[in-house]
């Protein structure tokens, strides 16, 4: 009976950790088959990946539920420092068709769910270590339960950090795509549709601004509000051009170039920042751990040498 009871906590614990790495993927791809659109890859009949997709889409369901049922639990509900990753929870349970994209809501329940489970499969595995490695075990158990607490908030602040950089790439080019359009006469709507197919990380937020104006929301609106919905910060200096063009009549695509240019220069600070951030870490690297290495062999030969009576060689 204890054989198949730790069989049975293994296979919960392996259940809990796949559910995990669902959440941590955070697809952002992939429509859903929900009255929506589908996906390129359902409609060429590729049947694994549209089970994969039921699959990740009930794994989803599921946390999100844990989550909503725990929710009285303040700590399972405190709100991430991010501002970005509430936004990115929203979009992922959005495009795994868990939610409807009218639903009011900031996803918070994906993260608290995934708090539970996280935490539930570290409680596991310090049970497991505990029953079989004594007071070692139960030492290393409780730290493993610590970690997987952590984890899903490590994860989605990995993930935010990802996201922030991929819109800093994309955002001058975007803006030049814009002003490129707006330069061969199509209106804002058009030329803002054309630049959400360009394959970059603001795709998505292009066409939401693009759907906005679309059914009659001003333009700066719509940059405004897909900036505070989406987590983009960027979109606001858009709104503020057009702002100023509807103030006084201003064109639109020479401040927009600027703005590309601008955001260029502030892309490229950032990674010379970042840059001058990791020469002090690689050389702590060095001296904590490359040179002990180098000095502990030649102690290893030396010593050898003397214990085995030849002289140090």
């Amino acid at each position: 009976m204890t054989a198949v009871a730790v069989t049975g906590l293994r296979v919960v614990v392996a259940v809990a950790g796949v559910r995990l790495l669902m959440l941590a993927a955070l697809p952002a791809n992939h429509a859903t088959d929900d009255g929506e659109t589908p996906a390129p890859w359902m409609r060429s009949g590729s049947r694994w990946q549209h089970h994969a997709h039921r699959l990740r889409r009930c794994a989803l369901r599921t946390v999100a539920v844990i989550g909503q049922r725990t929710s009285t639990v303040p700590w399972l509900r405190r709100t991430p420092p991010d501002h970005l990753i509430p936004s990115l929870l929203r979009t992922t349970l959005i495009v795994n068709g868990v939610i409807s994209a009218t639903r009011s809501g900031d996803g918070m329940e994906l993260l608290a769910g995934a708090r539970v489970v996280a935490l539930g499969a570290g409680a596991i595995a310090a049970v497991l270590a505990a029953a079989s490695g004594g007071v070692a075990g139960a030492i290393a158990g409780c730290g493993v339960a610590a970690v997987a607490a952590m984890l899903p908030d490590l994860l989605l602040a990995h993930r935010a950090r990802r996201q922030r950089s991929r819109v800093a790439a994309a955002l001058p080019a975007c803006l030049d795509l814009l002003a490129a359009a707006l330069e061969a006469g199509l209106p804002l709507e058009a030329a803002v549709s054309r630049c959400a197919g360009h394959g970059g990380a603001l795709d998505g937020s292009l066409a939401r601004v693009a759907a906005r104006v679309r059914v009659g929301s001003p333009p700066a609106q719509a940059f405004e509000a897909e900036a505070t919905a989406g987590g983009v910060p960027q979109l606001t200096a858009i709104a503020a051009l057009l702002r100023r063009h509807h103030a006084l009549g201003l064109e639109l695509p020479v401040p927009l170039r600027r703005l590309a240019d601008d955001a260029r220069l502030q892309r490229e600070v950032a990674l010379q920042e970042r840059s001058a951030t990791r020469a002090p870490m690689a050389a702590l690297v060095t001296a904590l751990l490359i040179a002990p290495s180098c000095l502990l062999a030649l102690a290893v030969l030396l010593v050898g040498g003397l214990l085995a009576g030849g002289g140090p060689w």
